[in-house]
Order: C-alpha cells, then structure tokens, then sequence
C-alpha cells in the first residue's frame, strides 16, 4: 500500500507546473539593466544558463525577492488545488484501488493524507530551493534537504517505540513522519532564504502577478517533460493494482528501489553536464559538444553496468540482509529492471545535452511517446497475454531500449552533427 500510494501521489507534482525550474531559468543570468518591455517579465533575462562558476551575481536584490515573492505566491495557489485533489483521493482510496479493500479504510486514507501533505509541504518549498540555488547556496539546500530525508525514517523509529501500535497502523507512523520531515524542510528552508533576502535588503511588495503568470507559463513547458515520468514505474504499478496483484507490486518495488539508487550514481554526471552543455553549444564548438556526450555516455554505460552486475550476483545476500527472505520473485525479474535501468541512466547524459543545446521539445515529445509505448505494451502483455509481472518489465525495458538506445543517440548525434 505504502508503494501504490506513493505513485498516484507523484501526480502531485505536476500540480506544482514547473514553478522551481521555471524560476532557475528566469533568473539565470545577469539581469539587464532595465526591464526594457513592462509586459515582458523575463526582459532582463539575457541568457537561459545557470552560471555556477558565479553563484554570487545572478540577480539584482530587487528582482530576486520579486521572483520569490512571485514563486511563493504562485505555489501557495496551487498547492491548494493540490490539497483539494489530495482530500478528494484520500477519501476514494477504497474505490479506485481494488488491492487496497482489505485495509481499513481510515487507517488508508489518513496515510493518504500523511504522506501527500508531506509532498505538498516539499513542493512549497521549491521556489526558496531555487533562491537559495541562485545565490550560490547549493550546499546549504542540499545540506537541508539531506536532514529532512535523514529525520524521516528517525521519526518513525521514535514513533514505532512511543507505544504498541496495532500492526495496521503502522503504516499511519511512517506517514507521520514523512510529513513532519516535509514542515521541516520548508521551515527550514523559509529561514534560509529569508537570512539571504534581509541581508540584501528588500523592498516589501506584493506578488508581481505578470511574472507569476510569465512562471506559469514557463514552468508548464517543464512540467510536459515530466510527465512522462509517470508513464513508466508509477503507471506499471497502477497496472499492477488493477490486475489484483498485490504480490506483484510487493515483488516489483524492491528491484523499483533499486532501479533509483542506481539512477543516483549518474544524476550528478547529468547536473554538471547541463550547463556545460549549454554553454559549449553557445560558443559553436561542436567537436567538444561530441566528446562531452560520448565520453559521458561510455562512462555511464561502464559505471552502472559494473554495478548492475554486482547486484545481480549479490542479490540473495542484499535481498535477505533486507528483508529477511530471498524474494525469490523479485530475482525473476531484477536482470530485466537492471538492463532498463543501465539502458535508461546512461541516456541521462543525452538528455542534458539536448536541453542545453535547446533541442527540450523533442526530448519531451520522445519521452511521452515512450511512455505511452510502456503504458500499451504493459497492458498488453501483462494483462491481454497473461503474463502478469514479467509482461509489465518487459514492456517497460522495450520501451526504454526503444527511445535511450536507439532513437536519442541518432537525434543527438545528429543534432550536434546540425549545430557544426
């Protein structure tokens, strides 16, 4: 329940359209001057990259509490379009998921609600992560984002000895938790960003509401290339549910887990790519743009194919350090998650390179394509085949094969091929 119910709550997200990327992107560079258009909040924007090598002098004082001010406004309203859907989800739990109708209905809905405010509280908090982000305080955020996630299983710990919790409930603890970490990350970071606003003492105005609209509009943009997310895992497990399969999904989330710790090791590789990326496109110097992409590919493909493989023949030893059992169903299919999972995170590198040099739009539309391909080749071979779990994977490892290691490195070596 814990895994089904974190799925259908990354919907939260997109609720949030971008508002933290859309706010790195206008306050990337040096503002000009003067805003030259009044109707045009991003006129002082003069480039699209984030310059980390000059975290001290992205904005004016004046424009970045405007752009706060404008963000926080922007997520305060959406987060409560956000809470109204959490309230209504939570209180059909029961009808929309037929795997959960052996629970007890309250105990469901209020950890429905536990761990969807936490998102909430999390997502609220972007627009002081993009502020602190832009005045060079990187470590600082994620200094304050690492104490959250580590407060989190602290919490529950605590909360597990307060008192002999029914068995049922225990479920409802770990929510708690998750949602008291989340405040505290946004306290935390409120305060952080606050001590860097009044040290460049602002003015005290209102939310612009020309730029919350020019965010909104920016951020939706975004928000389209991440949807395509939950067309992959998230939709697996929804599959999943509606087949009845609930030892399917118990089975499928630890190779899930590990799928994302693996992804860990190269989304710092991704980060720094981006405005390398970008930058290298800028001054034309396509022989560079090729060797940053197919140096930091092979180095991908090396460095989660070494690690694939070593969990792979360690899989017993971790699956029963874990959990206290081999997981015999979840080896079955661990080799085809882990070849969708190397396949995948090495086109990480790829997609910071089509972003950087422009190219989003065909990123995004391939990324919705491939996952509208998961969602049918899932069905199909999970349900309409019967093949249940292993239909799901190998639907999902098809679709990843198809967009990362077919199409994306023809487009991006051709896009570069373009740009010389």
């Amino acid at each position: 329940m814990f895994t089904l119910a974190r799925a259908m709550l990354t919907l939260l997200n997109y609720f949030f359209l971008g508002t933290a990327p859309a706010m790195i992107r206008a306050g990337a560079a040096d503002p000009l001057p003067q805003i030259e258009n009044e109707d045009a909040p991003f006129a002082r924007i003069a480039s699209p990259v984030l310059d980390y090598a000059r975290p001290g002098s992205p904005l004016q004082s004046d424009h970045l509490a405007n752009l706060y001010r404008s963000g926080l406004g922007l997520s305060a309203i959406l987060g409560t379009f956000a809470t109204i859907a959490l309230v209504a989800y939570s209180q059909m739990c029961l009808a929309i998921h037929p795997t959960a109708r052996t629970q007890d209905g309250w105990v469901l809905a209020l950890f429905i609600f536990l761990m969807g405010f936490g998102f909430i509280a999390r997502l609220i908090s972007d627009p002081a992560s993009a502020v602190l982000q832009l005045r060079g305080r990187i470590a600082l955020d994620n200094a304050l984002l690492t104490a959250a996630d580590f407060s989190w299983p602290i919490i529950a710990i605590a909360l597990f000895a307060y008192r002999d919790w029914p068995a049922r409930e225990f479920i409802n603890c770990v929510g708690a938790a998750f949602c008291i970490s989340s405040i505290f990350l946004l306290i935390a970071r409120q305060q952080a960003v606050g001590r860097v606003l009044r040290a460049e003492k602002p003015d005290r105005r209102v939310p612009d509401s020309r730029l919350m609209l020019a965010l909104l509009k920016s951020g939706g943009v975004i928000t389209l290339g991440q949807v395509a997310d939950f067309l992959y895992a998230p939709t697996s497990i929804l599959i999943l549910s509606y087949m009845d399969r609930a030892d399917a999904i118990a089975a499928y989330t630890p190779a899930l887990q590990i799928d994302s710790a693996m992804l860990l090791l190269v989304s710092g590789l991704a980060s720094v790519m981006l405005p390398t990326a970008a930058l290298t496109h800028a001054r034309g110097d396509v022989t560079a743009l090729r060797r940053l992409y197919v140096r930091g590919t092979l180095a991908s493909v090396v460095l989660l194919a070494a690690v694939g493989a070593a969990i792979w023949v360690a899989s017993p030893f971790i699956f029963r350090l874990w959990f206290g059992d081999s997981m015999a169903a979840t080896q079955q299919i661990l080799y085809v998650v882990l070849i969708h999972t190397i396949v995948g995170g090495s086109a990480a590198v790829g997609r910071s390179i089509l972003i950087g040099t422009g190219r989003s739009a065909a990123y995004t539309v391939a990324a919705v394509a491939g996952g509208i391909v998961n969602v049918m080749l899932g069905i199909w071979l999970g349900y309409g085949l019967g093949l249940g779990l292993e239909g799901v994977v190998l639907g999902t490892v098809t679709a990843v094969v198809l967009r990362c290691a077919i199409w994306q490195p023809w487009y991006v070596l051709r896009s570069i091929r373009k740009a010389g």
